[in-house]
Parts: C-alpha cells; structure tokens; sequence
C-alpha cells in the first residue's frame, strides 16, 4: 500500500468523523470515565492530519518553517502522549482490581517511557524524509535495544489486560499492525502502525455504543 498526504488526510477525515460520533455516544452516556477511551479516534485523527500536511511539506523543494513544529508534533504525539494516555484510558474504564494493577504498572512503564523520549527529543531533534511512499523519522540519538517492545508494552498490552472483549480486540488489531509495520517497514515502522492504529480505534466507537446499549437496559 502506497502511503501519502491523500491516504493521511482520508483517513484523518475517516476516523474524525467516527470519533466525533464517539465522543457524542460517550458525553450522552453519562459516565465520564468513558471519556478518555472515546476520544482515542479524535486524537488519532489529528496525529494523522499533522502527517497528511507533513506530507504536503515534504513534497515542497524547500522544507517550509512549519515542518519541526510537523515533524515534532507528531512524535509527540506517537512516543510521548500516547504511553500514558493509553493505560490511563484502559484503567479508567477497568473495574476489575487485578487488572487495574497490571494497567497501573503499564502506567508507570509508559511514563518512564514519556519521560525518556521526551529527554532524547529535546536533546536530539528529529527530521523527517520522504521514502518509497513512507515517512521516516529520524535524530541520530541511539535507544537501548528493544525499546520499542516496552512501548508496545505500555500501549497495547495495557489495553489487551482490559475485561471488555472490544478493548480486547482493538489491542489485538493494533498488536498485528505493529507486527507488520516492524517486519515489513522497519525504517518507517512508527508512522506506519500509527495509520493502522488509527484505523483500527474505529472499534472504540463499538465499545462505547454498546457501553451506552448495555447502561439504557439496565
């Protein structure tokens, strides 16, 4: 598949579109809790419009003033919120204790994590090129091997350790696209799985549709 600003942007259409609908569903249920998983669709969406207008810099001769400030926000996005956010969200919604243990320690993991990726970024700044229908990131900073395991860790496994079979299933989506995305295009491999990540989160409007089903019939 040939990824590009088109593909970024219908997809940042896409999946916005069903996470203001999600969203919608998770504000009239009533529980607040659900708020945080909801919005996972939403954010996943702007990640892939910063990339979408990344893209469109990238095309250009020159790289335009904007492209740090692209380049940045999306991997803020993708190795600084979302090892937090994700656990966070899956805890919230967990009621069974054991799991919200195991998902507290995925929180402590990916905020170490946060932490860490927000150091090497300050200290070495990313570029970004365009490849092959691809993007790649790099900052020539070296990470300790098998790091990306960890973040897979925080980030998923946090969400497969929930007791909702929806939850359950999206973890399993995003599991074999970053399975994927690492065999198949290693260079590229974090904006990769987050299109596919994007992609999948539209299962999240499944889980809160039913969540709002499940609270009207009781």
């Amino acid at each position: 598949m040939c990824f590009s600003a088109t593909a970024s942007f219908t997809a940042a259409a896409v999946v916005g579109g069903i996470g203001a609908l999600t969203l919608w569903q998770a504000a009239s249920h009533g529980d607040r809790a659900l708020l945080p998983i909801a919005s996972f669709p939403a954010l996943f969406a702007m990640q892939q419009a910063i990339e979408g207008l990344l893209w469109l810099d990238l095309a250009r001769p020159a790289a335009g003033a904007c492209r740090p400030f692209l380049v940045h926000g999306f991997l803020v996005y993708a190795e600084i919120f979302w090892p937090l956010f994700a656990p966070f969200a899956a805890w919230l919604i967990e009621r069974e204790r054991w799991r919200r243990q195991a998902m507290l320690f995925c929180l402590v993991i990916g905020a170490a994590l946060s932490a860490y990726f927000l150091f090497k970024m300050i200290g070495n700044p990313y570029s970004a090129s365009a490849a092959a229908g691809q993007i790649v990131y790099r900052n020539g900073a070296v990470y300790p091997r098998g790091i990306e395991f960890a973040y897979v860790f925080a980030t998923t496994i946090s969400l497969f350790m929930s007791s909702h079979n929806m939850i359950r299933l999206l973890a399993v989506v995003i599991l074999g696209g970053f399975a994927g995305a690492y065999l198949s295009f290693h260079q590229s491999y974090i904006s990769v799985w987050c299109f596919f990540a994007a992609i999948a989160s539209v299962l999240v409007y499944l889980f809160v549709r039913q969540a709002k089903r499940k609270a009207v019939a009781i």
